[in-house]
């Protein structure tokens, strides 16, 4: 993925366009690279040289797609709020349907989100290293929503996808861990963070 990224922004800097175009290409190259990694020898630079870059890596990318998220939810939440002005001046109190669908989806995203807090609770905590990530991704999301309410641009939106993304982090983060004790998984196949993985 590192490459594929790479090349695309030399191409970008190259031609401003080149983001909205020539999809098949792309799509021809990403495949063609997946499938070269097949052969990659592990050995010597996968564990003593590619697994910590690919840990630093993976740090700066969720700190990145969180921004991603953020101004995703920002230009969501922008964009319902102008269709309601438009259905307004068209037709008094006919915008409110907007402001209620971004309420509802800022309610939807919370609830998913608290769900996924007792159901780790539920299936992971019976363990400190656990209980403290679950406990600490509940807090973060609790402070980051705060913290966007009380400024002037904060959108409800924002905080309720970062807090959703959090809690899949958390997710992935306890189906990873490797004492048996505290990891019920541990061995199965986790086809939701998979999933989840790749719809993102």
């Amino acid at each position: 993925a590192l490459v594929l990224f790479l090349c695309f922004a030399a191409a970008v800097s190259c031609k401003r366009t080149f983001n909205r175009e020539v999809w098949p290409a792309k799509y021809a190259l990403f495949f063609f690279l997946v499938a070269g990694t097949c052969f990659i020898p592990n050995e010597p630079l996968f564990s003593q040289v590619f697994l910590n870059m690919a840990r630093i890596g993976g740090f700066i990318f969720i700190l990145f797609q969180q921004i991603v998220f953020v101004d995703v939810a920002h230009n969501w939440n922008d964009s319902w709020v102008e269709r309601s002005n438009r259905a307004d001046a068209e037709e008094m109190g006919s915008g409110r349907r907007w402001l209620m669908a971004i309420l509802a989806s800022a309610c939807i995203l919370f609830f998913v989100s608290m769900m996924g807090w007792g159901l780790l609770y539920y299936f992971f905590a019976g363990c400190g290293t656990n209980t403290a990530f679950i406990t600490m991704t509940i807090v973060l999301s609790l402070f980051v929503t705060i913290c966007q309410l009380s400024g002037e641009e904060g959108s409800l939106l924002a905080s309720s996808l970062v807090t959703a993304y959090a809690t899949m982090l958390c997710y992935n983060a306890v189906t990873k861990n490797p004492d048996e004790t505290c990891n019920p998984q541990l061995g199965n196949e986790d086809v939701l963070s998979i999933v989840i993985g790749v719809g993102l």
